[in-house]
């Protein structure tokens, strides 16, 4: 199923997609098929993961194991592929919300830390959305928001300062 859902002829991807559909429980237990599915070349395929991920409930296990085999191919992609990097973050998001607010801050300043923009940009959602309070955060990942080069990171940047009480902010001077 997998190679006929990344193989380079569209009609076969379709095909792909009607035999996932078709027998469901087989593959929404595979993490390691959902990933590659996820983290496709091709958008349609990375499109259709998102439908089948989005409308679908996981275990717990299943769910985390998914997410941080997602999270591990953001930080691998390369500035090429900025296209999978948005649509992975997307699915992420859209799929997984509520366990991405619990998720660990180091895990976070690794993506913030990755060249990619739309990367970069994941993770600072991730702080946007995090339980988390922004008073809680280093001074240093909110100064590393503010001062980016990407003006979409920037702007979660200053959301994140706005939430922060007159009495943190005289409490960090450097920030």
């Amino acid at each position: 199923g997998l190679a006929v859902a990344n193989c380079g002829l569209a009609e076969a991807r379709l095909q792909a997609y009607t035999w996932i559909e078709a027998n469901p429980g087989y593959f929404l237990s595979n993490s390691d098929f959902l990933s590659a599915l996820t983290n496709s070349a091709f958008p349609d395929t990375r499109a259709f993961a998102q439908n089948l991920l989005r409308f679908t409930v996981f275990s717990d296990e299943i769910s985390r194991t998914l997410i941080a085999r997602l999270i591990a191919h953001l930080l691998a992609l390369t500035p090429a592929q900025a296209d999978i990097a948005r649509d992975i973050a997307d699915t992420l998001f859209q799929s997984f919300e509520p366990i991405l607010r619990t998720l660990g801050l180091n895990i976070i300043r690794d993506l913030l830390a990755h060249p990619l923009p739309e990367v970069q940009e994941f993770g600072a959602k991730l702080l946007l959305n995090h339980d988390l309070p922004p008073h809680h955060l280093p001074e240093e990942v909110i100064n590393s928001l503010i001062n980016s080069p990407h003006e979409a990171v920037r702007g979660i940047g200053m959301r994140l300062f706005g939430q922060l009480s007159d009495q943190t902010l005289l409490s960090r001077e450097a920030l």
